[in-house]
């Protein structure tokens, strides 16, 4: 049986690129998220260069918001992330908007 990654974690946003695009299943993945529609809820990710990808797709979509998950926020902390996502966002002349809010009251893993 052969193994493919349903993830890429470790290369620069190019070789990332590359290895969705020798998988069909990533591909498709990627193409959907660039072909959304809905609010995106970002979380457990720090909007790294190494992930501009993912956020090329998300603001060249048709999101209308990308609510965005800070660990333990702070000012500076969000201020970072502000930069980030609007560098993105300036990149792939969008007019998503987004906000943050702290990951730790979203209890996604069923704690409380």
């Amino acid at each position: 049986m052969r193994h493919l990654p349903v993830y890429v974690a470790e290369a620069s946003a190019i070789e990332k690129m590359k290895k969705i695009n020798s998988v069909s299943y990533l591909r498709h993945c990627h193409r959907t998220l660039s072909e959304n529609r809905a609010p995106v809820f970002v979380y457990g990710h720090s909007a790294a260069e190494n992930d501009s990808h993912i956020y090329r797709a998300i603001f060249t979509s048709e999101t209308p918001h990308l609510y965005f998950g800070v660990y333990e926020p702070t000012d500076a902390k969000v201020a970072a992330l502000d930069g980030r996502l609007a560098h993105f966002q300036r990149a792939a002349r969008s007019t998503t908007t987004y906000s943050f809010f702290d990951s730790g009251s979203a209890a996604v893993w069923g704690e409380e």
